[in-house]
């Protein structure tokens, strides 16, 4: 009897281990090239939320106005955390301006693309991945970011770019964050979500940051909120994964 206990207990070990997930809190967040905080500030309001994933819009990078802080790297200091990445957008008050992310696992491979835009345009919209292999996770995840363009037309174009680029990236799972410039009422938006889960739970809802995910992959989401932080004229939007 002993035995058979023995080996009823080691097989429910086994199913444990092979039904695995793990819980995944992604945070996108515009931070407004951080005018209404710093790096110390944004880092201890974020912290309570122990995100395993940040990425960050309008970010300043040794500006005049960020003090000639390097502010993505700041505020991973500030969170303990190793892994961290800017794209430069363009130009700015003698240093730069862009998108980045803060990882708190290490990031197997990361791939950059600037995205469509008019010739005229000053701020280039780029697009990081991120890409964490299996030994995170039990299938290869994928974490876009990006900030689009509020030119009609260009968002369009970007869009279809974007999603281009979605479909050859290799992944198993994939999720889209970033500043979209767009609405839900819009053909854009249509676009994304024939593709895409929007993990917003109103979906008709005005708002203009998102965060998708790929429909054929094993993603639940378990919360999805917009936190309620007064440092952007943006809220960051957070969501909570239950990733295998």
């Amino acid at each position: 009897m002993g035995e058979l206990k023995k080996i009823l207990i080691l097989f429910l070990l086994l199913v444990s281990l092979l039904t695995y997930t793990k819980e995944f809190r992604v945070i996108s967040y515009n931070l407004y090239g951080g005018r209404l905080t710093d790096p110390i500030e944004l880092a201890d309001s974020l912290k309570k939320y122990s995100p395993d994933f940040l990425a960050f819009q309008e970010v300043d990078k040794e500006t005049f106005r960020s003090n000639f802080l390097d502010f993505t790297k700041e505020v991973a200091d500030r969170l303990g955390y190793k892994y961290y990445y800017f794209k430069k957008a363009l130009d700015f008050q003698a240093g730069e301006f862009g998108i980045s992310f803060i990882s708190k696992y290490p990031v197997d491979e990361i791939y950059t693309k600037e995205l469509i835009n008019s010739e005229t345009a000053k701020e280039k919209r780029q697009l990081i991945v991120a890409k964490f292999n299996k030994s995170i996770f039990s299938k290869n995840l994928c974490i876009f970011n990006t900030h689009l363009t509020y030119d009609i037309e260009d968002n369009a174009k970007q869009v279809d770019d974007l999603l281009t680029v979605a479909t050859y990236i290799n992944g198993d799972m994939k999720i889209l964050c970033g500043d979209f410039n767009l609405l839900p009422s819009t053909k854009e938006y249509k676009k994304i979500v024939e593709k895409f889960n929007d993990t917003y739970n109103n979906k008709d809802e005005k708002r203009i940051d998102y965060i998708f995910t790929s429909k054929d992959s094993d993603i639940k989401v378990l919360d999805a909120r917009f936190l309620d932080l007064n440092l952007s004229d943006h809220k960051p939007y957070e969501v909570i994964f239950d990733i295998k």
